[in-house]
């Protein structure tokens, strides 16, 4: 091993990045879980600046513009199911997206900001995102039916299916977030003390035991020096 002037080896040194390059590791590495939640989150970003976005701005002429806008055009195809959506917008349903995309966007961006920076807050974040919007999809289903699905232009076999597998993904994936939120809460508030906590715990103990034995032998030494300087001295 190379030593410096000082007589030093640089292991001091050579220790330190060795951890601070061990620690941004650490920091740059995103999980598989939460790889799924910037995945959905980055979907329902697009979803909410395209189709989303245009049915808030440009929900009175939906109907004309159908033959020649493709947002237009694929809000049509749901149209059958829910006319709130396309037809007859009704103030639930601009109230539901101008939500969603002026309140919830932003949000998962800063949701998504924060699981990148591993911040601690984060989980409750993606707690209270996950659950309100999994919330607001299921009242969405609870009005359609208590109203007996008055807003589908025709009661088929396709029209269920598109009005519940539109949504499906908004259910599913911010209920899966908010799942995912609270199963890491409760382990956090679920584990016992740190390891420096228990650490702490145990060293105290050996400290004090240790001090008693030092002041011990202290007492012993001063005794022994105290006989040797009282022993007469021979002739």
């Amino acid at each position: 091993m190379r030593v410096k002037p000082d007589g030093s080896d640089g292991r001091p040194a050579y220790d330190f990045c060795m951890r601070s390059r061990s620690s941004m590791t650490r920091r740059s590495f995103i999980s598989r879980r939460d790889k799924v939640t910037l995945a959905l989150l980055a979907f329902f970003f697009a979803v909410g600046c395209t189709i989303e976005l245009y049915f808030v701005v440009a929900h009175r002429g939906l109907v004309a513009a159908a033959a020649h806008n493709p947002l237009a055009w694929l809000l049509s195809l749901y149209g059958p199911s829910d006319r709130d959506y396309f037809a007859a917008p009704s103030p639930l349903a601009l109230s539901l997206e101008g939500v969603n995309v002026f309140f919830t966007q932003p949000l998962g961006i800063v949701l998504a900001w924060a699981i990148v920076r591993k911040r601690a807050w984060r989980w409750p974040a993606q707690l209270a995102i996950g659950a309100y919007v999994a919330y607001s999809v299921v009242l969405y289903f609870v009005v359609a039916a208590v109203g007996g699905f008055a807003g589908m232009s025709g009661r088929s076999v396709r029209t269920f299916v598109v009005f519940y597998a539109a949504n499906l993904p908004w259910l599913l994936g911010y209920g899966w977030m908010a799942w995912d939120a609270a199963r890491e809460i409760a382990a956090r508030l679920g584990r016992p003390l740190t390891p420096a906590l228990v650490q702490g715990e145990r060293i105290a103990p050996v400290v004090e035991e240790i001090g008693e034995e030092a002041a011990e032998v202290e007492a012993r030494r001063q005794g022994g020096d105290d006989g040797e300087r009282a022993e007469p001295l021979a002739p």
